[in-house]
């Protein structure tokens, strides 16, 4: 895995996720239960053309250019919040799914909890973070992402 830019702890053996998450134990986001899954869909973003880790306001995005393709919870669930122009109803079918709030909503953006999509589903999540990228980068950049797939 590449290190993460963020200064959080980053376990490589899935293993060690289990001993972590036990509910005595306060686990730092990211290790415990289906964190494991927000530190994959960020791995996958930042290797988009361009990508960039970003804090805004605090929270944890990731960036192309100047414009947030995705958000990536920093709660005590793994929430992700993506623009989804095509895939919308489908990410909102999952339970918990809403559309994102501050007005996101009406434009594409859709929030969802990692622990409520089926775990034989979640591939999905990457599939909706590339969408995101594509929605948000330019056709150059994009074309880039398909010259290198």
């Amino acid at each position: 895995m590449v290190s993460s830019e963020w200064g959080r702890i980053r376990f490589v053996d899935r293993s060690v996720h289990e001993v972590l998450a036990d509910e005595t134990y306060p686990t730092p986001f990211g290790v415990g239960q289906d964190g494991w899954m927000i530190e994959e869909l960020e791995e996958l973003a930042l290797s988009f053309p361009e990508a960039w880790p970003d804090e805004p306001w605090g929270d944890r995005v990731v960036k192309v250019g100047k414009k947030i393709f995705v958000f990536l919870g920093d709660t005590d669930r793994p929430v992700v919040t993506v623009k989804l122009p095509e895939s919308r109803d489908h990410a909102l079918s999952f339970p918990e799914a809403f559309p994102t709030r501050y007005g996101l909503g009406k434009h594409g953006w859709v929030t969802i909890f990692v622990d409520a999509v089926p775990e034989e589903e979640r591939d999905v999540l990457f599939d909706f973070v590339e969408e995101s990228y594509r929605a948000v980068a330019t056709k150059t950049l994009v074309k880039r992402l398909d010259a290198q797939t």
